[in-house]
């Protein structure tokens, strides 16, 4: 048998392109973007999964110096906003938007960019893959909100029996839920229907996963950094053992970065915390299955890449359009 210990961090970064002062916090996102690189390249993660990387990439691939990245998909409303740094090799990397999503100027105008998940195959130990899924669910708590997120985890779910079966899975990302929300189904969905463990609870409240389900205003005086783990936050780390392969989570916690002389400079580096896990890896090589995939690294199609983003951007424009009648008869833009 051998051990490896992972250290995993899933981590919002908050990057809308938007100027500081259309930002009501005060908050300068691409001096954010700098702080929050430099926290995750001193991190010593073996891998990152973020989401909202969407305007200030550049940054983050200068100054987070890991040699296997993700490639950009594109800032808004061309691109998904999840990225993926490594030690390990990447392979396979395919990106999938979700079949349907809620908002347009409104509840967090999540169809103005296509979210959804990003697939690929981390080369952890030498012939040993690991199969890690990095995902932005919906946000806002609307009930089509509620109800197209919970699509989305369905839609997720059944990738992952189509291409993962058998292989050991981290899924990780903005969930846009808590395990213990009414109405979330991530407890019935990932824990009970498909096998998953999810890093918080193993760790914080032992393995007992929350069978009550805790009302939403009950979450509401800890927003957004009071947790203490008493509570969990949109971010998560699961995962699902493999054939020869399989996962104990060790810690879990969410840490907000940034100091106080940072906070003066640009307010908040995101208004998410980092879900920052590690977890022992056990792989018994003896017992680890044949393995025809073909392992390809990623590469760019520039006409695909074009013609996506001009499909994008006249479906978006074609969206806003839809949207304003509404939104002139009193409506509020919301963008998260």
């Amino acid at each position: 048998m051998e051990e490896k210990i992972l250290k995993i961090i899933s981590y919002n970064v908050d990057g809308l392109p938007l100027p500081k002062f259309m930002c009501s916090t005060g908050r300068d996102p691409k001096k954010a973007t700098e702080f929050n690189a430099k926290y995750l390249n001193d991190s010593e993660a073996d891998i990152i999964a973020l989401q909202e990387d969407f305007g200030y990439h550049k940054i983050l691939k200068e100054k987070i110096s890991y040699e296997y990245k993700t490639i950009h998909s594109g800032s808004i409303p061309f691109g998904d906003g999840l990225s993926v740094f490594s030690r390990y090799p990447i392979f396979n990397v395919k990106r999938v938007e979700w079949c349907e999503a809620n908002g347009i100027l409104r509840d967090a105008s999540d169809e103005l960019t296509p979210k959804g998940f990003l697939y690929c195959a981390v080369e952890v130990m030498k012939g040993v893959y690991i199969d890690v899924y990095d995902l932005h669910a919906d946000a806002a708590e609307a009930d089509d909100d509620v109800r197209v997120r919970i699509k989305q985890f369905n839609q997720l779910l059944s990738f992952i029996e189509s291409n993962s079966k058998d292989r050991a899975v981290i899924v990780l990302g903005d969930t846009n839920t808590r395990i213990g929300w009414e109405n979330s189904k991530l407890r019935e969905l990932f824990v009970e229907k498909h096998g998953f463990k999810d890093c918080w609870t193993e760790c914080c409240l032992g393995g007992r996963y929350q069978k009550d389900m805790v009302k939403l205003d009950e979450y509401q005086p800890f927003e957004p950094d009071g947790w203490d783990n008493k509570f969990d936050s949109l971010d998560k780390v699961m995962f699902r053992n493999g054939k020869a392969v399989s996962f104990e989570a060790l810690t879990h916690d969410y840490v907000k970065y940034g100091t106080e002389e940072e906070k003066k400079v640009c307010a908040e580096l995101s208004d998410h915390s980092a879900a920052v896990v590690t977890v022992r890896m056990t792989v018994d090589r003896d017992a680890l299955p044949g393995d025809n995939r073909v392992y390809n690294t990623e590469t760019v199609n520039y006409a695909r890449k074009y013609a996506r983003r001009f499909c994008k951007f006249f479906k978006a424009l074609g969206l806003i359009a839809s949207d304003i009648p509404s939104l002139l008869k009193g409506g509020k833009i919301e963008t998260k």
